[in-house]
């Protein structure tokens, strides 16, 4: 059994970056630091991974952590439980838990996405423990036949999702609307010829289409690009739509439209192959936030047959338009908090009353 202890650092901004990265403090959960000082009345957090090897026994292990000072010492029991099963490498339950580099190169001070792309690359292991998939679109370029390949500076991202087990991954959004119908033939045959690229990779077509007109016009777009791309599947955040019915593969579902109505239209579309995502647009993972509603969430996954879920960014470092209330240290923050801050998307450690 592996037992790895990091000390829970925080980068601290002295000057505001934009307004997405104003002064302040940021959960560093990427810089890895073993060593660490503590003085007296000072107050620190630690992350404890433990890791079991494949051919342990099931059972109970008891064991416990010790930490010592000048004239101190104190006992932490730990406890491990061992089932006698192990988790697969790639998850059958698609998990979208992305990091965006317009919130992280300010704070990482990383000034172009080459560089961003190298930072992802150094933090595979870490990324792929706790399955937070980067969403990083690759750049995808004409090779010399009717197909297309991963840029050079990309080449890694399939091989990498593959490696590590991620099994979320991210073709051409936006740009995709705005290209022609050649690209979407080359884009077709590209995922065609990866057969990892065409079990994962998904497009992220439109953000909360709202409105029959707007509906009417996606529909139109995608009858045009699916008719040139049939083996690319499409994911639009809304509930299921007569409108888009056989155009979207995915519906990722806000859990704030989960209503009986929309519920009794879930089980006819699954009914006739669409599949479906939740999108977290509700609950805070605060780790000192009320246990319940984090069960909740994924129990109606279940409940419902989705097959994913989309946490859309865990790095929205930023407060809400116009609010002057500043950043709260990290050490300092707790659930309660959350009501003052544009907090979608932040993924928060426990506050002063925490472990």
């Amino acid at each position: 059994m592996q037992i790895r202890i990091w000390t829970v650092v925080d980068r601290f901004l002295d000057k505001p970056v934009s307004f997405v990265n104003p002064a302040g403090f940021y959960p560093d959960a990427l810089r890895k630091n073993n060593t660490v000082t503590v003085k007296p009345d000072m107050t620190e957090r630690f992350w404890i991974t433990v890791r079991t090897p494949e051919n342990m026994k099931k059972g109970i292990y008891k064991g416990e952590i010790i930490l010592t000072g000048k004239n101190f010492r104190k006992n932490i029991p730990l406890t491990v439980k061992v089932r006698n099963f192990s988790l697969p490498h790639i998850g059958t339950f698609q998990v979208d838990a992305g990091l965006w580099e317009q919130f992280i190169m300010p704070v990482y001070q990383i000034s172009s996405r080459d560089e961003f792309a190298e930072f992802i690359y150094k933090n595979w292991d870490f990324m792929s423990e706790y399955r937070i998939s980067p969403r990083q679109q690759p750049h995808l370029i004409p090779d010399n036949g009717n197909s297309l390949k991963l840029s050079e500076n990309y080449k890694n991202f399939v091989s990498g999702f593959e490696k590590y087990g991620f099994n979320y991954l991210n073709l051409p959004g936006a740009e995709f609307q705005k290209k022609n119908t050649d690209f979407y033939q080359r884009l077709n045959n590209y995922v065609k010829s990866n057969p990892f690229v065409k079990k994962y990779g998904l497009i992220y077509y439109a953000d909360e289409p709202w409105g029959k007109d707007t509906k009417i016009k996606l529909a139109a777009q995608l009858q045009n690009i699916k008719k040139n791309a049939p083996d690319v599947k499409f994911m639009v955040t809304c509930p299921p739509d007569d409108i888009l019915k056989n155009l979207v593969d995915i519906y990722c579902i806000p859990m704030t439209e989960l209503t009986p109505d929309i519920i009794e239209k879930i089980k006819v579309f699954r009914r006739e192959g669409s599949k479906f995502f939740g999108y977290l647009n509700t609950i805070q993972f605060s780790v000192d936030g009320a246990p319940m509603p984090l069960r909740l969430f994924f129990m109606r996954h279940f409940d419902l047959g989705f097959t994913g879920s989309l946490f859309w960014c865990m790095t929205y470092w930023k407060q809400k338009f116009n609010d002057n209330i500043p950043l709260l240290d990290p050490q300092n923050f707790s659930a309660s908090d959350l009501k003052n801050f544009g907090t979608d998307g932040q993924l928060l450690y426990p506050g002063k009353d925490g472990f």
